[in-house]
């Protein structure tokens, strides 16, 4: 197992919301290089919580709001993120026309 450096956990908490569905993580990571964790870690991470349920919220070291991404299940959900950081992941930078350019990361 590999530590993200300048990522960390603020909080983790895990519901068992009904019975028919999986256990649901809901975090909170901060990260000192949002742009580079988007850009190189975020695929993972979801990899890890798909196909869901989930709720993660990532923030920058301010506690800034960077990415906030649910979902319920494969194939639902949604996101909120920072327009600086919008081209920084595909993920991202769907339904949003063209983003900015991912800042330097």
């Amino acid at each position: 197992m590999a530590v993200v450096r300048g990522a960390e956990v603020v909080s983790l908490r895990i519901y068992d919301l009904s019975a028919h569905a999986r256990l649901t993580p809901i975090m909170t990571i901060a990260v000192r290089q949002p742009a580079d964790f988007l850009a190189h870690y975020l695929n993972g991470l979801l990899d890890a919580v798909n196909p869901g349920p989930y709720y993660l919220r990532i923030v920058d070291g301010n506690g800034r709001p960077i990415l906030e991404i649910w979902t319920p299940g494969p194939g639902h959900g949604g996101y909120a993120v920072a327009r600086k950081y919008a081209g920084c992941n595909l993920v991202t930078q769907d339904g949003l026309g063209i983003p900015p350019p991912c800042p330097s990361h």
